[in-house]
């Protein structure tokens, strides 16, 4: 039996999501009626206009009752959305991130670190946990997502000598990163 995977979804906001909630409402209900165990959504802290959506997924379908998916999730979008990244989860936590690392890297250490970084996330004060794991397409990309109950507890974590030490390691053997925070609200 396969684990349940959250999909993540990221799109500049035609402006409709403001002007037509109703579009939002209409998508988030069709995906719930589709199989989606859960949802959350939200405008990027970083650019206001960028909108993130993860969908909880398992056994998936966009039901066919309410008519063509891409066209409904094109009306909200200012271009082609950035999607899918894909990772399996236990639990769908709060803000997200992707990082790529060097093709030279392990997959092992990539883990070990990868584990290691959440340990430490787990002790933090006012850090909920989160959950971490590879693309589907690609093994040296790993999607973070995390929750923390506040910015200053997300900061705090990030003050920690060990965590900045951890943070140098992770840094040294990035290809490249995209770390994202945005306030989820949650559907149902």
């Amino acid at each position: 039996m396969s684990r349940p995977a959250v999909e993540f979804a990221r799109f500049k906001s035609s402006g409709a999501l403001a002007s037509q909630p109703s579009l939002l409402q209409e998508l988030l209900a069709g995906a719930q009626e589709g199989g989606l165990k859960a949802q959350s959504y939200g405008a990027t802290i970083e650019k206001p206009d960028e909108f993130v959506w993860l969908m909880y997924r398992a056994n998936y379908k966009w039901p066919e009752a309410r008519g063509e998916f891409f066209p409904k999730l094109m009306a909200v979008c200012d271009g082609n959305p950035s999607m899918p990244w894909v990772i399996e989860v236990d639990s769908l936590p709060d803000s997200a991130g992707h990082l790529t690392f060097k093709p030279a890297v392990p997959i092992e250490e990539i883990k070990s670190i990868m584990e290691y970084n959440f340990q430490l996330q787990g002790s933090a004060p006012g850090i909920r946990g989160g959950v971490w794991g590879f693309h589907t397409d690609d093994d040296h990309r790993v999607s973070v997502i995390t929750g923390w109950d506040s910015l200053e507890a997300h900061h705090g974590l990030r003050k920690l000598d060990v965590f900045k030490e951890l943070g140098q390691k992770i840094r040294e053997l990035l290809e490249d990163k995209e770390i994202y925070h945005v306030e989820l609200k949650h559907f149902p």
